[in-house]
């Protein structure tokens, strides 16, 4: 997801647990948060902000401005991943430096589609894999539920 926008009071977890639980996993710590919630108390403010949120709207809200909040969000963090170093790509991916130098170089023999795809995805370029492939060709194999092995779909003429 590019983007979260929640409540404070849920159900079974609540905003704040919610945005602290996100910002303590790797994956989604740098997503922008918006906590749209009725408690509009100042210590209910800075503890929505304190766990994680960007912006905190009190409702009810201007329809008009959380969509330009939300807007303005994304395209700050896609500008962020866009000026990433080599150093910081290899961070977010995991990838090695030596790897990646090669890869924006030209001179990588030969990249993985799997990290081909993660380095996509770290720059911002598809944010998942239906991005680059919104539809799978239908596979020439079948395998069904009582065998173990593919079997080559044979076409007659």
């Amino acid at each position: 997801p590019d983007i979260l926008v929640t409540d404070i009071a849920m159900p079974r977890m609540d905003g704040i647990e919610l945005i602290r639980t996100i910002r303590a996993d790797d994956t989604f710590d740098l997503m922008p948060v918006i906590v749209v919630s009725a408690r509009v108390g100042d210590s209910d403010r800075l503890e929505g902000i304190e766990a994680g949120a960007e912006v905190y709207l009190a409702k009810p809200f201007i329809s008009r401005e959380l969509l330009l909040r939300v807007e303005k969000l994304i395209d700050q963090r896609e500008r962020m991943r866009r000026n990433l170093t080599q150093r910081e790509v290899a961070e977010l991916s995991g990838i090695g430096l030596t790897t990646i130098h090669k890869f924006e170089n030209g001179t990588a023999g030969n990249v993985s589609l799997s990290t081909f795809i993660l380095l996509l995805k770290v720059v911002g370029q598809i944010n998942a894999l239906d991005d680059l492939l919104p539809e799978l060709p239908e596979s020439p194999y079948l395998v069904r539920k009582d065998e173990k092995k593919a079997q080559r779909i044979r076409h007659s003429k």
